[in-house]
């Protein structure tokens, strides 16, 4: 719903536009399967908003990441484009289990906006990565043909009451 409403505000605003989807699940679970330190986790999360590709692996080196698994978070954040060949590609990546759970709901998200003829302007795009704190799965930012930044961006935030609210339960999670 949260992405039909992002795609008809764009639409409003210009009949040009793109929206890039990503999902949280996948990548936070790619970067931790690297085994990196706090610090360096957050330095690649920094490069893959960057699509720093180098920097990546600059971070990965100095922290002893695994090399596969540093070429795996790689080829993710490389991964850009209208969704079925998206996800083509990233079924062929050895992703860990977690990061293909998550890929799984990404890829019923997609079936949905597919099925509802909404997939049209649809980009899949893990450099959009949001605030991980906040959210927790789908995030998405878009753009408007002739201005440089997004003019809007947000994302599914299932773990933001448990900020709040000390052994918070929603839908299962906790």
């Amino acid at each position: 719903e949260a992405l039909l409403l992002a795609k008809k505000s764009l639409a409003a605003i210009g009949r040009d536009y793109i929206l890039n989807i990503s999902h949280l699940g996948v990548l936070s679970a790619a970067v931790e399967d690297l085994g990196l330190s706090l610090e360096a986790q957050r330095a690649v999360i920094t490069c893959v908003g960057e699509k720093n590709t180098h920097g990546i692996r600059a971070v990965c080196l100095d922290d002893d990441a695994d090399e596969t698994k540093t070429e795996t978070l790689v080829s993710l954040v490389g991964i850009y484009g209208e969704p079925c060949c998206a996800l083509e590609n990233l079924s062929a990546l050895p992703l860990c289990e977690g990061a293909r759970e998550a890929l799984s709901e990404l890829h019923d998200v997609i079936e949905a906006l597919d099925a509802s003829g909404e997939l049209a302007g649809v980009n899949v795009d893990f450099s959009v990565t949001g605030d991980m704190n906040y959210y927790s799965g789908i995030v998405f930012r878009g753009f408007i043909e002739g201005i440089p930044d997004g003019v809007l961006s947000g994302g599914r935030y299932d773990n933001l009451v448990g900020l709040f609210v000390k052994n918070a339960k929603i839908s299962g999670v906790r």
